[in-house]
């Protein structure tokens, strides 16, 4: 019998007990459903995506849980459910009420008795007296004299635990923010309930509490122009999941973000920089293609406006101003953003895929909007380059096999993997050791595919692929109806749980229509599976439980390790049995979890201006591929970690479950070891470490070395000299244009607002961090700060 913890409080909890089994016989996989969550801890709701991890960091994992409770006057209360072994939890969601005052003002009456002709009260049967008239007072002109009614009522306004209302909140991911070692989340809210729509960023402060950070740049990306509570927007049109990733772009230390979606005013992606854990800020620093190579300009030139003749009257059309760059990178909804590192040299690139507008201009003409996929390279100085053009040789191969025409242009591209509601992650999906680009749901003829861009890097080339088809249901809209990508059979390749459209065919020769598929791997081999129909609109999952609203709302689920014993649980909020509850499917699959073994050994190098390379051969998983490895370095004088995904230091354990792409995936051929190199680190005393995780988000310890670096990163640098005659320094927050002449100096931030003037040879101020455009005498200069 499972030990039994009793709390004295209110909102507290006790053993999970009486499990309710819901299995098909011969299933791949195991679920058993829990049932028990509201009648032990006392509070439960529907429309809940839980967040799984260990967010006090002491080994047990814990459950934050948002959403709506249907049979409490839809109410919202966010649960967080400390993990103490053994199924068991202590549950917390203490509310805040709010006294709220309603006073209704109402006309004084007189109550007029009914008497009898002796004057005394006529009685009813009971002994009451009975009324005769009701006569509203009034004042000697005549005027109504009123009373004021006051009620008090208790609001509920949050919970103690300082987590937000938040539900549907499908494809928020974890993120340390703050680079302390806990595990913080930006929650994606479609503000159906609770707060306003948006990206809510919540920081973790430990022991269960939690606090929201208001942040300009993530409060200003607005799904209405005047938002309000009980605003309601499905955020990224129906593909939640892969509509924000993270990643440290940058290698300061602290990760970003990357966001498409469809705003009030348009499309974008957008690319959030981490300043210091403090804040975001929004850098446009994507260098366009050549303007004669762009074949849909809107968005990455600036134009002037459509408008009209002034002496005829007649309609102008807009033309772009060619010297003009947005910088921005291309706008574009309903699809994907992947960072991924698709060159093999260990900084972050970036892949975004959607819809682009189209535009009749007049300069160029008619400029089609379609589906698109653009690649942008990451130019280690801040700044990325779309090199999308250097595609097209590989998607003119793959549409020759498709039996279509190619255009030689960036058109082939876009026909070949531009989607729109498909799901598009970097993985290494052939587990060699180098990052891949996964594509699902794309339709290039009668069927919709899944396929993966296998990562082939090539010297010489920026990057290099080879489209690989991937044996498993290509579906649509999946990203917003149910996405679970890992391995829940422990054999250490990924399996996948998604529910969409197909119109792929089964081996019955009738499509797959509307349905839910699980992919299971079979005996650890990738690219073998089958694929299992699990019914559309049915809620169960091998015996397990995810439920189905809608086609409007994104479906609530996810998955983790509930119980801590090394299987990939899933978890859900929704209305079964007559009422709201969170309901856990464990995974009681025959298998005994394996961690994979730590690398063998972990050597670092310091190399010029606070480099580190970190290099070890590559640990395995037990079907003899390639794991992934996660990395971190600590400084040995201030306690400061960087480590790419939260987890323990001590023990290893992942703290959440990031996606794939945020590991590093980083291999070298020739030596046949695995690196990662560390940027813009101070002088100091340094301790690394390297671990192995396998597809479970099992994880080996940490293998560590020590290294010394003695040229450490300074705020003060020297930026390369862009045009002859020019040379800008910059100290701190001042900058020094330095010529041969005296000339006027302005300084344009990415947005193109001018934030500073001043002539050379003299120190001009400028505040904050990032890519500025220095110009003068008709020359500019990119320098980042």
């Amino acid at each position: 019998m499972r030990k039994m913890t009793l709390k004295t409080t209110l909102f507290s909890a006790a053993l999970l007990a009486s499990v309710l089994e819901v299995q098909a016989q011969n299933n791949p996989i195991t679920f058993t459903r829990d049932m028990t969550f509201r009648e032990t801890y006392g509070w439960a709701n529907s429309m809940c995506t839980p967040k799984i991890g260990d967010f006090d960091n002491d080994g047990i994992n814990d459950l934050w849980l948002d959403g709506q409770r249907q049979s409490y006057s839809w109410q919202t209360r966010t649960v967080f459910a400390k993990g103490l072994g053994e199924r068991t939890f202590q549950a917390d969601f203490e509310p805040i009420m709010e006294i709220q005052l309603d006073s209704t003002i109402v006309q004084k009456t007189d109550t007029i008795w009914k008497t009898d002709e002796n004057g005394d009260f006529v009685l009813d049967g009971e002994g009451n007296k009975i009324i005769d008239e009701i006569i509203p007072v009034v004042d000697e002109e005549g005027k109504p004299v009123n009373d004021t009614i006051v009620t008090k009522n208790e609001i509920y306004v949050g919970t103690q635990n300082g987590l937000p209302q938040t539900a549907w909140s499908v494809g928020s991911q974890p993120i340390d923010f703050n680079a302390d070692g806990l595990v913080d989340y930006l929650i994606l809210h479609p503000g159906k309930v609770g707060d306003l729509q948006g990206y809510i960023l919540v920081k973790n402060l430990g022991n269960g509490k939690f606090e929201v950070v208001e942040d300009e740049a993530l409060s200003s990306i607005k799904f209405s122009e005047n938002p309000k509570k009980g605003d309601y927007n499905r955020f990224n049109e129906d593909n939640a999941y892969t509509s924000v990733v993270t990643g440290d772009y940058d290698k300061d230390g602290y990760v970003d973000l990357l966001i498409t979606g469809n705003a009030y005013d348009g499309r974008f992606v957008k690319l959030l920089r981490n300043v210091n854990g403090e804040r975001f800020e929004e850098m446009n620093v994507f260098e366009a293609l050549p303007f004669d190579v762009e074949v849909n300009r809107h968005g990455l030139w600036e134009e002037s406006g459509a408008g009209e003749d002034p002496e005829t009257g007649d309609p102008v059309k807009s033309v772009y101003f060619k010297d003009q760059p947005t910088m921005k990178a291309k706008p574009l909804s309903h699809g994907s953003v992947v960072f991924f590192d698709m060159d093999n040299d260990g900084w972050l690139d970036i892949v975004v895929s959607g819809y682009a507008d189209g535009t009749d201009m007049g300069d160029v003409g008619t400029e089609p909007g379609e589906d698109e996929i653009r690649f942008y390279h990451n130019q280690k100085d801040g700044t990325f380059k779309d090199v999308t053009d250097q595609l097209i040789p590989v998607a003119q191969d793959v549409l020759a096999n498709l039996g279509f025409e190619a255009t030689g242009t960036l058109v082939d591209v876009f026909k070949v993997w531009g989607s729109v509601n498909t799901v598009m992650m970097a993985t290494d999906y052939n587990q060699d050791g180098l990052m891949d680009l996964w594509i699902s749901g794309k339709k290039r003829g009668d069927i919709h595919e899944t396929f993966c861009l296998i990562n082939t890097p090539t010297e010489g080339s920026v990057f290099s692929f080879v489209e690989e088809t991937v044996p498993m249901v290509g579906m649509t809209d999946a990203g917003n109806r149910g996405f679970f990508y890992a391995d829940f059979n422990g054999d250490d390749v990924p399996d996948l749980y998604h529910r969409g459209y197909s119109d792929a065919l089964k081996p019955d020769g009738n499509k797959w229509d509307w349905c839910r598929v699980f992919e299971v791997s079979e005996g650890g081999s990738v690219g073998l599976y089958t694929s299992y129909d699990l019914g559309y609109w049915s809620n169960d999952i091998f015996g397990g439980f995810t439920w189905i609203w809608d086609d409007s709302d994104p479906i609530p689920g996810n998955f983790g390790d509930v119980d801590n014993d090394g299987k990939l649980d899933i978890m859900a909020g929704g209305y079964e049995g007559g009422t709201d509850n969170f309901i856990i499917s464990y995974n009681e699959t025959d298998y005994e979890p394996v961690c994979p073994d730590a690398p063998a050994e972990v050597t670092a190098e310091a190399a010029e201006k606070g480099q580190v390379m970190v290099k070890w051969p590559a640990a395995y998983l037990s079907n003899g591929n390639v794991a992934v490895h996660n990395v971190y370095i600590r400084n040995n004088e201030t306690g400061v970690v960087r480590m790419l995904v939260p987890a323990n230091t001590e023990t290893g354990k992942q703290l959440a479950y990031s996606m794939f792409g945020a590991y590093a995936v980083n291999y070298s051929m020739d030596e046949g070891s695995c690196f990662y190199m560390f940027e813009k680190l101070p002088a100091g005393s340094y301790t690394v470490g390297v671990q192995a995780v396998n597809y479970a988000y099992l994880a080996s310890g940490f293998t560590t070395t020590e290294v010394t670096v003695t040229d450490g990163y300074e705020a003060s640098i020297q930026a390369p000299e862009k045009q002859a005659g020019v040379k800008v320094a910059v100290e701190g927050d001042v900058i020094t244009v330095n010529s041969s002449e005296s000339a006027a100096v302005a300084i344009y931030n990415m947005q193109g607002a001018e934030v500073a003037t001043g002539m050379t040879n003299a120190p001009i101020t400028v505040n904050g961090r990032g890519v500025f455009v220095v110009k003068v005498n008709h020359k500019a200069v990119k320098i980042v700060k």
